[in-house]
This record gives structure tokens, sequence and C-alpha cells, in this order.
């Protein structure tokens, strides 16, 4: 996955209060501040366009643009080697440069388009279009038809660091067709995925979502189903020539409750996992699986707080266990900083599950901090 999925959704990080209001609430998720000079980590790509958008050069455009410096240092303990049972710092990582340029165009209340480019660089890197597509809206229907993001792993995170489930996030030509009535909204798309069956023409991928918000916004509830996990970022049949002789799809489901009594704050749970085991994937590899869990207060309108702990499972290059705490501070109007400290516990006991260092030493856990530079401009 691109590092800025937040690039669209990007992973920038001004951050503000939790904002439930007494009006009837969106079907998007809206975790934070929607302020134009606040954007909080792990959005919607919806939520970040519309907390970022800062220019409007005509009545029906607005612009925007995110640049990110990011740099991470390891502490790694491997099992056996040179420094076995000793912690060696890893000075490899190169630091990550990232921007990200979007328009919003709407023409009226039935017609709007989306257009996202993104550049990424540290060692190597890329430009692409992250996001163009297309809505038609009337009437509690929404289609959107183009290069979208689809509803199967959608996290409401806070930290730099993306969750391990983002392995299942899904970006693919296709349609997504929605329908709301208040709180809840419920969704149907079809996309053109990368793996196909191995003796057949292309198959044609298809999935839905449900997302249920209630009244006053605090509280978001969303389930979702792929039919074919292998079109997702993690590209997992990548050395099987993106071909399998059995589709498998994968579930999703996520829940966010937030307050504003007292410390303001909110308790997020993701998960993904597959709908069965994959007889294309390696032994130790059938059924990839991963859950996220975070813990947010803000004790000012430019303060954040986070705990995270996650869990993987059949996951291939992923710690099996990953926790860690997180902030971070906008301390100017659209420029902001966040750091991060993860401890990484990896399976060293299975083949397929084992993580290697620099070296080819097998690693028994990782250290990591990281800081984040990003401008909204």
């Amino acid at each position: 996955m691109n590092h800025l999925r937040w690039i669209s959704p990007v992973i920038a990080l001004t951050l503000a209060n939790p904002v439930f209001g007494d009006s009837e609430p969106t079907v998007e998720i809206h975790t934070l501040s929607t302020d134009p000079d606040s954007t909080a980590t792990y959005q919607s790509p919806y939520e970040q366009r519309i907390n970022t958008l800062q220019h409007q050069p005509v009545s029906w455009l607005q612009l925007y643009g995110i640049a990110e410096l990011e740099k991470s240092l390891h502490w790694q303990k491997p099992v056996a080697g040179s420094v076995a049972g000793h912690y060696d710092r890893d000075r490899s990582e190169h630091a990550l440069r990232t921007l990200q340029l979007g328009a919003y165009a709407e023409w009226n209340e039935h017609l709007s388009a989306v257009v996202v480019l993104e550049s990424e660089y540290a060692k190597t890197g890329y430009n692409r279009a992250d996001e163009a597509y297309v809505t038609v809206a009337g009437g509690g229907l929404a289609l959107n038809a183009g290069l979208m993001y689809y509803p199967i792993a959608l996290v409401h995170g806070h930290f730099i660091t993306p969750p391990l489930l983002e392995f299942a996030e899904t970006r693919q030509p296709g349609a997504l067709l929605t329908y709301t009535w208040q709180g809840l909204s419920l969704g149907g798309f079809i996309y053109e995925g990368e793996a196909d069956h191995s003796s057949k023409n292309p198959d044609s991928d298809w999935g839905f979502n449900a997302h249920y918000v209630n009244r006053n916004g605090s509280l978001h509830l969303t389930a979702s189903y792929i039919a074919d996990i292998a079109d997702s970022e993690g590209q997992l049949l990548l050395d099987q020539g993106n071909g399998y002789g059995k589709r498998v799809g994968a579930y999703g489901a996520s829940a966010l409750y937030g307050w504003r009594d007292g410390l303001a704050g909110e308790v997020t749970a993701e998960m993904v996992v597959a709908a069965e085991d994959m007889p294309d994937m390696p032994a130790g590899l059938e059924r990839p699986a991963s859950v996220n869990l975070e813990l947010a207060v803000f004790p000012a309108e430019t303060w954040q707080f986070a705990w995270r702990y996650e869990e993987s499972r059949d996951l291939a290059d992923a710690p099996a266990r990953r926790y860690g705490v997180g902030m971070g501070w906008q301390f100017m109007p659209r420029l902001n900083l966040a750091a991060e400290f993860m401890r990484s516990k990896f399976n060293h006991r299975d083949s397929a599950l084992m993580v290697t260092d620099k070296h080819g030493d097998t690693l028994q856990e990782r250290y990591t901090l990281t800081t984040q530079l990003t401008l909204i401009f």
C-alpha cells in the first residue's frame, strides 16, 4: 500500500477534539474536528479531503496539498547471529518524503468529482493518481465510478505507522453504489481486480458494506465483505503471478465510540480476516487476519495522546504482536508534529512467519521510534 493511505487517506496529523453535533450525522467516518485547519490521522479518504481543502479558485472547485517528512529508527533483537540476544540499531532507514495534491469539484448537489495525485520517495519512489472518480447522487443514493478505495479495511487510527490490517486495503477501478437512510448506509461495489483465476477469463470482483452512526455521532459501526482478498494492496498472491485456483474473500468490521465529557477521547476496534483458508498460499499463511485496538485522548484542541495494541495471524513479513504509544501536536497552523514508540514481537518459531533483518538474521523483537512533520497547504 502507499504510505499515505493516508495520503489518500493521508497520514496527516493536525489534532482536534472530537465533535459530536446535535444534527443528523452523515455516514462518513468523522472522528475528529472537520475544521479546515484540522486533519486527523487515519481517517477515510472523504474526511481527509474535507479536512484539508484550502483553496477555492472558483465556486465549484476546491484544492488542497499535504507534504510529509518521516523518519524512523529501529532497535532490533535477533534470535541468532552476531548480536543474538542484544539490540542492534538499524541505521539503514531512509527518510520518507510524501506529497499529495487533491482537487474536489462539485458542480451541483447531484454531480461531483475527486482527483488525488500522490508522490512518495525514500530510497525509491513513485508517482501516481491515487484516486480519480465521479459521484452522482440523489434521493439517498450515491454512485461513485472510477479509481477509488473500497470500504474493507477502514481504519479510525491515530498513529503514523499503518496498522497491520491494512494488508486488506483495496484500491481498484470500479463502481460503488450506496444508499443512506438516517444513520444507516448500505453499499455494494464491483471492480476489476488484478488477481484472477488461473484457468479462466478475468473475474469481476465485488463486495458490500454497512455503516451505522447514532444520532449524535458518538458511535460508528461498520461491517464489510470483499469477494477476493488477493486484490488488496497486500498483494498476497504476487509470488504466484496473481493467479489462484480458488478465490477467497475477507470480512471486515470496526467500531468507534467517542466522548467529549471531561477528558475527550475515543476508543476504536477494527478487524479483517480471510473468509476461509487460501489454498494457493504457502503453508502457515493460508488465512491472514489482523485486529487493531486503539485508545486516544484529546486534552486540548492541538494535542493528541494514543495507545495501540494489534495482532496478526498468517501474515508474512509482519509482527505477531505490536503495541505502543503515540502523540501529536499542532504547533503552528497547518504544521503538525507527531511521534510514536512501538514494540513488535515476531513469530520466530514458524518458518513461514519469520522476519529477518538486513543481515539475514531472524528477528525476535523490534523497538521503533518514528517522527513525522506534516504541512497542509
